[in-house]
């Protein structure tokens, strides 16, 4: 007996990730570290509705398709969650390599309030009437009024950040682990469990359709939330990687706490912009949001 999962696709091309970090227009996901397929498709393999343009299907086993539906189930029934953790990335550029670790915290409440802090550097959030983006460095920032938030209606800059620094928030705010992955999907297929600060996670490779690249998905096995995204990019992976300057890069977003329970205050969301800061007139501006890589 087969079953049917929307695998769908949000609109930003999965390369922006790069852009979050130090690469001028690009994004990443990630290739799948070292593990056996744990079942190619058969007659127990189950059907994957993909987001692709073509609407194409995806064979996935058995074994996929009920972790993906507990993936799904938690994010869609989840309604509060802290989430912290760090990024680690590594750049091997043709004129050299750069490499940094950066800490954050997060916060999400349903149905329309988050929280995302960079290392005290960039904040990102929304009150539930007000989505808003400050970057303390150039003490300046961004506000705008919302009705609804989603993947889908926030500024594309702030889902291309979140998808690079913060993806389990953004599947929190989808009600989706795979929508903010932002790419067309090939195949899914389970691979060994891998260890993620000591805890050893149900892991799921994913490959792009259009790219010979995969993203390493690593599942907390308690609440189902995603405990680390891995990528691993590599230039001849990506038609434009050679004119873009970069011969390999490496992300891993790790998540240290994992909370769906957590004491919020009233007015944790809230937030007024600092005095004496600059009103950015839109998200668009070059030069804007540049980190420590830069």
């Amino acid at each position: 007996m087969t079953k049917l999962i929307k695998l769908t696709r949000h609109g930003l091309p999965m390369l922006c990730i790069l852009a979050a970090f130090c690469l001028p227009a690009c994004r990443a996901p990630d290739r799948a570290s070292s593990g056996a397929n744990k079942g190619g498709t058969g007659s127990d393999s189950h059907i994957a509705s993909s987001g692709a343009r073509d609407h194409a299907r995806i064979e996935v086993t058995a074994e996929v398709a009920s972790l993906l539906t507990q993936i799904i189930k938690a994010y869609e029934e989840l309604n509060m969650a802290e989430l912290d953790g760090h990024i680690w990335a590594r750049f091997e550029m043709t004129d050299g390599e750069k490499e940094f670790n950066q800490k954050f915290n997060s916060a999400f409440h349903r149905p329309n309030q988050f929280k995302h802090v960079l290392e005290q550097e960039l904040l990102i959030g929304s009150s539930g009437e007000k989505v808003f983006l400050y970057q303390n460095s150039a003490n300046a920032f961004f506000q705008t009024n919302v009705s609804e938030v989603s993947a889908g209606t926030l500024p594309p800059l702030v889902v291309q950040l979140l998808q690079a620094q913060n993806p389990s928030l953004l599947m929190a705010i989808a009600r989706n682990p795979l929508t903010p992955l932002g790419m067309d999907i090939e195949q899914i297929r389970r691979v060994e469990d891998t260890t993620a600060e000591g805890v050893s996670c149900p892991t799921l490779s994913i490959k792009a359709a259009e790219a010979n690249f995969e993203v390493l998905m690593l599942v907390d096995p308690v609440t189902k939330l995603l405990k680390r995204l891995r990528v691993d990019i590599r230039a001849e992976d990506l038609k434009a990687g050679g004119e873009m300057g970069f011969k390999r890069v490496l992300t891993e977003v790790t998540y240290t706490t994992i909370k769906t329970a957590p004491d919020f205050e009233s007015a944790f969301f809230d937030w007024s912009p600092p005095e004496g800061s600059e009103r950015m007139v839109s998200l668009q501006e070059e030069g804007i949001l540049k980190t420590k890589a830069d």
